[in-house]
């Protein structure tokens, strides 16, 4: 009974897996290399209708998103800021070169150069 109940709490486990690497490449799919992509729903759902920010943002610019965004990914190589106020002002959070995050914690409302 103990075997059973462990090989089905191991096979919920791996059944999850799936789901959660597809939203990923599905966001690695649809960002190029050298774009911050946002987007407005946790998971990478729901890109921007812009389809990202563009290429990255310089220190010292600001690029508003237009919507909240929940999940991004960054395939610039280079760090980038991202914005809780739409003109790069309230709680700002890092996200580094070539990376992503699927559940930010914060909405954000726009993206800056890092520093």
């Amino acid at each position: 009974m103990a075997a059973t109940a462990s090989l089905t709490a191991l096979t919920l486990c791996i059944s999850a897996v799936p789901a959660q690497a597809t939203n990923a490449a599905k966001a690695l799919a649809t960002c190029n290399t050298g774009y911050i992509c946002v987007y407005q729903v946790p998971d990478y759902g729901a890109l921007t209708s812009s389809g990202g920010i563009g290429r990255a943002v310089p220190p010292g610019e600001c690029r508003p998103t237009g919507s909240g965004i929940r999940s991004v990914q960054n395939r610039t190589g280079v760090t980038q800021r991202l914005w809780t106020n739409g003109n790069c002002t309230g709680w700002p959070e890092n996200i580094g070169g070539n990376s992503g995050r699927r559940y930010l914690s914060n909405v954000y409302h726009s993206v800056g150069g890092y520093p």
